[in-house]
């Protein structure tokens, strides 16, 4: 009797960890990716560029540098200035631009390179997103 037990408990196991490795592997045909590649973006957009920060806007007198600053409603917030060092795509949307401005409120020094997207909406200027920092690597 023992051993008829035994190995029902044994065939139970087994199909139980076949039905959880089975479930681990499958993936939510319904999620993606939580963030798109670099590829991705870069042709989700019609300008991508790699620029340099030449210059910040000066903090507000007596700001902690470490913490954000909100402005007061009804200004507007100074963007930094970028010059690009290399079109990576959209150089015939981009015609004679050297210089753009841009939201950027992280820590980088002067003189960091960032990777930026722009979108063109009709026969506007680009409008600049958000610059990602890049590395040395």
């Amino acid at each position: 009797m023992l051993p008829r037990i035994v190995r029902s408990f044994a065939v139970v196991a087994a199909i139980a960890g076949i039905a959880l490795s089975a479930m681990s592997l499958s993936a939510c045909p319904f999620c993606s990716a939580v963030q798109l590649t670099f590829s991705e973006e870069i042709a989700a957009n019609d300008i991508a560029v790699i620029a340099t920060l030449v210059e910040r806007p000066e903090e507000p007198a007596g700001s902690d540098s470490n913490a954000p600053f909100a402005a007061p409603p009804g200004t507007e917030v100074a963007k930094c200035k970028f010059t690009i060092a290399h079109i990576l795509k959209g150089e015939d949307k981009l015609g004679a631009e050297e210089n753009f401005e841009a939201l950027y409120f992280g820590q980088e020094p002067v003189g960091g390179q960032f990777l930026v997207f722009a979108v063109i909406i009709e026969d506007k200027p680009p409008a600049w997103k958000t610059p990602i920092a890049l590395s040395e690597r």
